[in-house]
């Protein structure tokens, strides 16, 4: 069963822990993240469009994935272009666009330095904040990798000081484009 959506260019896909609620990157139609509520959890069939919050942050604002802290209170957004991961906090857990929910933007970013990547696809977090994880696909400057960051202050990713631990993809003997990863 397709669901209609005004999603253009989707790049990420994310759920709430609880399964009734969807968001979608979109990085195509306004740079923006689509909200989505399921009827019945996890099925996504049951999907309706609540709205969108546009993301303005950065230059290009080529946004390709989504984050959120454990409780849902703070949303992380990987900006390709720019290189950098972008921090806001919302009033409402798991909603970025219900009426009197607000999303506030931390100007906490991360920026990821242009020798480290240049084509950063996918982030996710450990269960505590403390670590965080970038896939890299980009064959310029390291190849396809993932990169693992210390966050001194969990959850806030203007801590990140360290140069990060890298695990590099053999993509090039199996022709893969990697553009996103998930843990167990």
């Amino acid at each position: 069963t397709a669901i209609n959506t005004p999603v253009v260019t989707p790049e990420g896909l994310i759920f709430s822990p609880d399964g009734q609620t969807m968001f979608v990157t979109d990085n195509e139609s306004g740079d923006a993240i689509e909200q989505y509520s399921l009827a019945t959890p996890w099925e996504i069939r049951s999907a309706t469009h609540v709205g969108k919050l546009d993301i303005t942050d950065g230059s290009s604002d080529d946004i390709e994935d989504i984050a959120f802290n454990n409780l849902g209170t703070t949303m992380y957004v990987v900006e390709r272009a720019d290189d950098k991961v972008l921090e806001y906090s919302l009033s409402c857990a798991w909603d970025v666009v219900t009426s009197g929910c607000t999303v506030t933007d931390n100007n906490s970013d991360f920026a990821i330095p242009n020798d480290v990547t240049n084509n950063p696809e996918d982030i996710a977090f450990n269960k505590s904040g403390t670590i965080m994880y970038i896939l890299d696909n980009d064959q310029q400057v390291a190849g396809d990798q993932v990169f693992q960051y210390r966050v001194p202050t969990a959850w806030d990713v203007s801590s990140i000081t360290e140069d990060p631990a890298s695990f590099t993809l053999d993509s090039t003997a199996s022709g893969m484009n990697p553009d996103a990863f998930e843990f167990s």
